[in-house]
């Protein structure tokens, strides 16, 4: 089983379609009536489509989840989110995790400088063609080399990215 998109329950449909192109430039996919796919997977609901198969009533801003993205210039987002749209109301604000401190890119900037010493001139890594790590790795200078796939049954993956990097 593999995961393919978030649903999101939303109150106006139209409204949160526009949130995510103004501050995402996510687009729509597919439009059907009252349930909306937009780029990046994204699934948008009408609540009333939701409360209908759930058979219950919605609860509302109940903070059970959060939505998490990737953003080179966070405050400069925050800054423009919060002039689009000042009404959006935060589970938590602004905070600094564990990830996203440089630690791997430190490891990876280690890596890369023992390898050289040992008279390599080429490194090599992978990563699944739907993992988010190839995103990093081109960050850091990593080219796309090739790749396999795993279709053995029982076994199958998605397809294995094998990126280079000269140092």
């Amino acid at each position: 089983m593999k995961l393919k998109n978030v649903l999101i329950v939303v109150k106006d449909i139209e409204r949160a379609r526009q949130f995510y192109q103004d501050l995402f430039g996510l687009s729509v996919v597919l439009d059907n009536d009252g349930n909306m796919i937009l780029t990046e997977g994204l699934v948008l609901q009408d609540e009333k489509i939701w409360k209908e198969f759930l058979g219950r009533e919605i609860l509302r801003e109940n903070n059970s989840c959060e939505l998490y993205f990737e953003e080179a210039d966070i405050e400069g987002f925050v800054e423009r989110l919060e002039r689009i749209y000042p009404e959006v109301r935060y589970v938590n604000r602004l905070m600094t995790h564990s990830w996203g401190q440089g630690f791997g890119m430190q490891l990876m900037e280690r890596w890369e400088r023992d390898m050289k010493s040992d008279g390599y001139g080429m490194v090599m890594t992978s990563t699944q063609v739907d993992e988010q790590a190839q995103h990093f790795y081109r960050r850091l200078g990593y080219k796309d080399a090739g790749g396999f796939v795993v279709n053995t049954p029982g076994y199958e993956q998605p397809m294995e990215l094998i990126m280079v990097k000269s140092i």
